[in-house]
């Protein structure tokens, strides 16, 4: 997958939301792992074009696990914490698994109880498939 900026940086007329951009990510087969990885490549992208300043954790950890470092919300949660302490809003992008997966779960939790917002947004509104 690739995406391409269609148009340039948007002028925002109120300050950029920080976003801590979350998607389900482990899964047994390494082609799901890759697929949701690029998905949530694509929506972050367009989220930044769109003005806003992201973090994705799957982006950040996706190439670091291949350096043999777990995968799962265990290891990564210390890290995790402290960038949605720092986001404004907590989004969730719905590839399939969101439900099901314990990392996401946990980073619903504690975006409550750091009184964040927390959005659900459709892989389609990203035009992304949701894998």
């Amino acid at each position: 997958m690739v995406f391409i900026p269609s148009k340039q940086l948007s002028d925002l007329s109120e300050a950029p939301l920080k976003i801590y951009l979350a998607c389900p990510y482990t899964h047994p087969d390494p082609k799901v792992r890759k697929n949701r990885y690029e998905a949530v490549n694509i929506a972050a992208a367009r989220l930044i074009v769109a003005g806003h300043i992201v973090y994705s954790p799957i982006s950040h950890s996706h190439g670091i696990t291949n350096t043999g470092l777990p995968m799962d919300w265990t290891f990564w949660k210390r890290i995790d914490q402290e960038f949605i302490r720092w986001a404004d809003q907590v989004w969730i992008l719905k590839l399939d698994g969101w439900k099901k997966s314990h990392g996401i779960a946990a980073e619903i939790e504690l975006a409550f109880t750091e009184f964040k917002m927390v959005r659900f947004v459709s892989p389609e509104h990203y035009n992304v498939s949701s894998f």
